[in-house]
């Protein structure tokens, strides 16, 4: 009994971590920003801080870029885990030319506290009247990694070829954007990042030519998640934008309350050596704590986790958004349920979500084994764990256990997550648009994971929709080039008209029910419209998308 024991809190510590790793396992690929020299003549703008001069490119056809714009002060020294401040005005031109620094992170050279900056791409010339649809873009990383300098997010193409003026943006990540830590420390550092870079394109993308009453943020996997957040559960985010694309949002992963966040915050704490009696001690103590020291101990998942009382569901993401009643009011997940998501919707899932995050979770070898299986879903699913056991489709069989996991984390955290959000957001928004995307790129972005050269795995679309493959160092088929260009146009589309249909491109139907989701294909066509996708049966819909989340505030 003691060694099953011991087993299961491996599995249990491994699964908190590994889920972690491997949503932002392909983040780290694209690290490096691409380098910029002198600004071009006459591309020159006006924002409320100051005059920015930026360059121009070809990218189909003529683009400019502004790279590095900071919209907020240093999130040094005292402003560590504090709201964001506004950067104040500068004097003379901001040379907007390269990306700014990734935000404090393991795996990045390139990192500052100094962080919170945002890229634009416009195909129009500065001094063009501000109508032009806007899309700003929030990227993924289990909110751990993750920076808008990554070339797989560039966004010249979409804004040349599509006529919108594109903005990617930093926000804080991992312990520097969720720390919770009594009554002065008090998380969503990062969502609040967000919304101040909102705030930003509000009062000065029309410069830019952009116009701030037809903005639509997208992002995916945590940006999608992030996104949801903005669309049903952020009042303050309510009045920045229009609409809304969730590329990947992995719905079945809950939200921390307060409590639970305060655990970690407590564990983070007393790791880093600031553990006194007193809170305004301890805050000091950490603040004055350097980056690398904050990054060593709130990486140590080990001792943190083994300060936790292993209480229920582990949370999968150590450093996240919390449930607070005020910049989150409640889950997205419920928020949804209860008809707050009331903004035109984009939302889909990759055909093989699930294949990255098994081959994570796999301890040795190539081959899960049932022991190992059958304890992830311990751990994942606690009272409900018997049941999904003995449910045939996942019931292990230890040939196959791996592509059990595959098909389980695709079921539940994905697939049947975002069409329990789809089936509950349509009873009162008839602005739903669903898509899956089943192209198995001729290139694999995460060569480590070999299963992801055969299969349609997480954040393969990424490449299609940013049309960004010579980006990262590949080139699209002509087949995967109709795809690449036809998802650029429905996101585009659906910027300037709350539709993703127009031009060209198939007719994509509003979210109805499972037949009616538009299917990205890897064929001549590219596409199929009205597709009916696989069904998900009431099994996980019983057992809920909240299992350990906050239900409500």
């Amino acid at each position: 009994m003691k060694t099953k024991l011991k087993c299961l809190s491996k599995i249990a510590m491994k699964a908190s971590l590994m889920i972690a790793i491997m949503l932002s396992a392909i983040t780290l690929l694209f690290s490096q920003g691409i380098a910029a020299t002198s600004c071009s003549q006459g591309v020159v703008v006006n924002t409320v801080q100051g005059t920015i001069c930026g360059n121009s490119s070809a990218s189909g056809t003529t683009a400019y870029s502004y790279k590095g714009i900071p919209f907020a002060e240093s999130t040094a020294g005292s402003n560590r885990w504090a709201a964001p401040v506004q950067k104040q005005t500068w004097n003379g031109t901001f040379a907007a030319t390269e990306f700014g620094p990734y935000c404090p992170q393991s795996g990045q050279t390139n990192i500052s506290e100094d962080c919170l900056s945002l890229n634009v791409w416009t195909p129009v010339s500065p001094s063009a009247s501000g109508s032009l649809p806007v899309m700003v873009f929030i990227y993924g990383g289990a909110f751990i990694f993750g920076g808008s300098a990554s070339p797989l997010y560039d966004g010249a193409y979409i804004a040349s070829s599509q006529n919108v003026v594109v903005v990617t943006v930093n926000y804080r990540v991992g312990v520097f954007g969720f720390l919770k830590y009594g009554s002065t420390i008090n998380s969503n550092f990062g969502i609040l990042d967000q919304q101040l870079a909102l705030k930003w394109v509000q009062n000065n993308i029309a410069q830019f030519g952009g116009d701030p009453s037809k903005v639509t943020i997208f992002g995916e996997s945590a940006g999608a998640m992030s996104v949801g957040i903005h669309l049903s559960a952020a009042p303050d985010s309510k009045p920045l934008f229009r609409a809304g694309i969730m590329e990947s949002n992995p719905f079945g992963i809950p939200y921390r309350s307060p409590d639970k966040a305060q655990a970690y915050g407590n564990a983070f704490v007393k790791t880093i050596g600031c553990n006194t009696d007193y809170e305004a001690v301890n805050v000091t103590c950490i603040k004055g704590k350097s980056v690398a020291d904050v990054l060593t101990a709130s990486l140590n998942y080990k001792n943190i986790l083994s300060l936790i009382a292993m209480n229920g569901l582990v949370d999968v993401l150590p450093w996240a958004p919390i449930v607070d009643g005020t910049v989150i009011e409640q889950e997205p997940i419920v928020a949804i349920s209860k008809g707050k998501l009331t903004k035109p919707t984009i939302m889909g899932i990759n055909r093989d979500e699930g294949t990255l995050f098994a081959h994570y979770l796999t301890f040795a070898g190539d081959n899960m084994t049932c022991l190992e299986y059958n304890g992830i879903i311990d751990v994942m699913f606690g009272s409900y764990a018997s049941d999904i056991k003995q449910e045939p489709r996942y019931k292990c069989n230890s040939q196959t256990a791996s592509t059990q996991m595959s098909s389980l984390i695709t079921d539940y955290i994905f697939l049947c997550g975002n069409m329990n959000a789809l089936k509950n957001a349509v009873k009162t928004n008839k602005n739903m648009f669903a898509y899956g995307f089943e192209v198995v790129p001729s290139f694999n972005i995460t060569p480590t994971v070999t299963e992801c050269s055969y299969q349609t795995c997480h954040e393969a679309e990424l490449s299609f929709v940013f049309n960004s493959a010579v980006d990262t160092g590949h080139t699209f088929t002509s087949s995967e080039q109709v795809v690449a260009n036809m998802m650029g146009q429905f996101w585009a589309n659906f910027a300037k008209n709350l539709t993703p249909n127009g031009g060209s491109s198939p007719s994509w139907p509003a979210f109805s029910n499972n037949s009616s989701v538009f299917l990205f294909k890897g064929d001549s066509q590219g596409a199929a419209s009205g597709v009916t996708y696989p069904i998900c049966t009431n099994f996980w819909d019983s057992i809920g998308y909240n299992l350990g989340g906050v239900t409500s505030n």
